[in-house]
């Protein structure tokens, strides 16, 4: 694909929906500010601070409660996002958010790795080829706000 200095917001945003697993969020910023977000990874930033969902994942999977997580930024006032789980327990119940969300903070390397919140589920969201779909998760946080990182 190519592209030069003279392409539009609107062009690369079709040429970027063709593409797998790419969100485009357009904007009428210049094209080095357009926002393309996968739907596998999507970096947090916090307080200036980039932060790795997968690596706060990886930890919270180490409970032994815990049979699947899922972390993705949402709005703060402070920080611009803060990072927050999703979780699915083995067995429903076993341990409350509150506790969990203590646990997960007590062993993540970083401050800003620390979750603001864990919200117990079910189930996530799923692609048709079952990949958690964790843009779904975050929008509900971010409706209504004028401003989307």
């Amino acid at each position: 694909i190519a592209l030069d200095v003279g392409t539009t917001t609107l062009e690369l945003a079709k040429v970027v929906a063709k593409l797998s697993n790419i969100t485009v969020v357009t904007s009428s910023l210049p094209i080095a500010n357009i926002l393309c977000e996968s739907s596998d990874i999507r970096l947090i930033i916090s307080g200036g601070v980039n932060v790795y969902p997968r690596d706060i994942e990886e930890v919270i999977v180490q409970h032994p409660l815990v049979k699947e997580a899922a972390v993705f930024g949402v709005p703060s006032d402070k920080w611009g996002e803060t990072p927050i789980a999703a979780v699915i327990l083995k067995t429903p119940d076993a341990i409350t958010d509150v506790a969990l969300r203590e646990w997960i903070n007590e062993h993540v390397e970083a401050r800003y790795q620390r979750v603001s919140a864990v919200i117990l589920k079910d189930e996530f969201p799923r692609s048709a080829a079952g990949k958690t779909l964790k843009r779904i998760m975050r929008d509900e946080f971010w409706q209504g706000r004028d401003v989307r990182i």
